[in-house]
């Protein structure tokens, strides 16, 4: 879920992928990069998490 709050708000700035997934659960992990006045990118932020259903 915090991949999708921080997509929400930082919208085509962050970069999200699925680490694994599974048939209940999924990996994923976020990055937020900055760039600079040079055009060089730099990230800023990582964070990853597991998401699961709760299968009912």
């Amino acid at each position: 879920m915090i991949c999708y709050a921080a997509g929400s708000v930082l919208g085509p700035a962050l970069l999200t992928s699925v680490v694994h997934a599974g048939r209940r659960k999924a990996v994923c992990r976020c990055e937020v990069s900055n760039m600079d006045d040079d055009g060089v990118e730099h990230t800023v932020a990582v964070t990853q998490g597991i998401i699961m259903s709760s299968g009912r």
